[in-house]
């Protein structure tokens, strides 16, 4: 049994195929992956994928960004395939419930951090100017770009 996919339209029904695949189709569906990082291993990755989504109803998506949606849960996957149309590349990462709400937790803070950089920036400015010493003018300077630093990490500031 073997897995066509030319252009990557029908990518979804190959990774559904291989999730709901038993061991010893594996390596016909995907045998350069089965190479790579090995039969256990493989099925090691899909028994827990199935452990979280519960029974694979379906795989939408397209070849950037594939979702899988099972009885339990969803989690999203990225597949590539090779010249002969067979799965070469898979991942998966569970989709984490929370993420809606840190979503919504993040945004106010977006606008605080974006309110108060202007404020921040002068407070600076003015320590820094008005510092006697190479030391006092460099205290509130690390500060703010330790704040700046931080918040970009976090992802409160664009670009």
């Amino acid at each position: 049994m073997s897995v066509v996919v030319h252009d990557g339209s029908d990518l979804p029904a190959a990774v559904a195929r291989l999730l709901r695949a038993q061991s010893q189709e594996l390596p016909a569906l995907a045998p350069e992956l089965v190479d790579r990082i090995g039969r256990e291993r493989l099925e090691m990755v899909l028994e827990l994928t199935r452990r979280r989504v519960g029974e694979v109803r379906s795989v939408s998506g397209s070849d950037d960004a594939l979702t899988v949606q099972g009885s339990r849960g969803r989690a999203s996957a990225w597949a590539s395939c090779d010249r002969d149309g067979l799965l070469s590349g898979l991942l998966l990462r569970p989709q984490s419930r929370a993420e809606p709400w840190l979503r919504r937790l993040a945004l106010p803070w977006a606008y605080v951090t974006l309110a108060s950089w202007p404020l921040l920036l002068c407070q600076t400015t003015v320590s820094a100017w008005r510092a006697e010493t190479v030391t006092g003018w460099l205290g509130p300077t690390l500060t703010a770009l330790w704040l700046l630093l931080l918040h970009r990490g976090l992802g409160w500031l664009p670009g």
